[in-house]
């Protein structure tokens, strides 16, 4: 039954691929294989996974479900000597603090990773929210090659397609915005509940109004938001990043509505070519758009700041992105809201 409900679900999914157009590389499903399979791709892949990418699979010797769009051309499992395992020693107890965890555990730290991580959640069938950090570590500790803006956005389509087959009638928060919310640990996240996170690194609020209907067919019952930073960084006026933000949540009002939208307010930063003052100034037009429009906003600017209105130092790994301090402090007011 299992094996079944796999075999449909991935029809499903290339089947979406395939309606959207999306043109990408096919990766293939190793468990489907026959076992006295002649097709060079099966022995080689299975024998040594680093060759997958020389060869052609041959469709008339095995029966792989091919998995279209979710892995990029030349991707590689291959071991690089830039990366280093990533340890970190701190894990979420049970009342959501952080304490010292002997043990560490392992979790991805760069987008390479983190990408393949999720590419093998979903190819297990699979909730990414779900899943310990260290989840497929064999398959993701040496990935190297960058996936493309494209990989990204057919990712969050197919884990937005399954939520939506998998989530019956539990409650789901869906989690939109750029990489703030890409890093968004899932263990800190309430268990309650399940979550989905609809974010990619670099995103502006434009790219965010583009691609709200990947998630039209879930049933969210409530919807974070939190964008903006990156328009600043590339200049774009407070009033367009207002507007924006509007159109965003006039169209997820369309999309869900019995869901509880709220916007979360632009964090401050640590790097000078992004103004606390123009943040605030944002915020401030942000909140007054958004609330004209029955939609709640929370404003965490003050709560991250220090005392010359910077992103404490504490809280931040680079001046702009959170640590895990930064994230336990932002998720506990998202815990607190649900």
């Amino acid at each position: 039954m299992q094996r079944l409900f796999r075999l449909i679900l991935l029809g499903l999914l290339g089947s979406m691929m395939t309606a959207d157009g999306v043109q990408a590389s096919e990766f293939y499903e190793l468990g489907f294989c026959r076992d006295s399979s002649t097709c060079r791709w099966c022995q080689s892949a299975n024998s040594n996974p680093a060759t997958i990418n020389s060869l052609a699979p041959d469709k008339n010797l095995c029966t792989k479900t091919p998995l279209p769009g979710l892995l990029p051309t030349g991707f590689s499992t291959q071991p690089d000597n830039r990366l280093v395992s990533a340890r970190i020693n701190a894990r979420l107890s049970e009342d959501g603090s952080n304490q010292t965890n002997p043990i560490g555990s392992i979790r991805p730290r760069t987008n390479s990773q983190l990408y393949a991580q999720r590419i093998a959640t979903l190819r297990a069938g699979e909730l990414y929210s779900r899943i310990p950090p260290e989840t497929f570590v064999d398959q993701w500790q040496t990935a190297w090659q960058q996936p493309t803006y494209q990989e990204w956005q057919t990712l969050l389509r197919h884990e937005a397609a399954l939520m939506a087959i998998r989530q019956g009638d539990r409650r789901l928060t869906v989690l939109v915005g750029d990489s703030l919310y890409l890093w968004m640990p899932p263990e800190y996240l309430s268990g309650d509940r399940l979550w989905l996170n609809q974010s990619i690194s670099g995103e502006t609020t434009t790219h965010v109004l583009q691609r709200l209907n990947y998630f039209a067919s879930a049933q969210p019952s409530l919807i974070y938001v939190m964008a903006g930073v990156n328009d600043i960084k590339n200049g774009v006026a407070p009033e367009v990043i207002a507007s924006n933000m509007e159109l965003i949540v006039q169209r997820l009002k369309i999309q869900h509505p019995q869901a509880r939208i709220v916007v979360l307010s632009i964090l401050p930063t640590r790097w000078s070519f992004i103004p606390g003052e123009t943040v605030r100034q944002v915020n401030l037009q942000i909140a007054r758009t958004v609330r004209r429009r029955g939609v709640q906003f929370m404003d965490l600017q003050s709560i991250f700041m220090d005392s010359q209105g910077l992103l404490q130092e504490d809280l931040t790994t680079d001046g702009i992105h959170l640590s895990s301090q930064g994230y336990n402090l932002l998720t506990t007011y998202l815990n607190r809201l649900i």
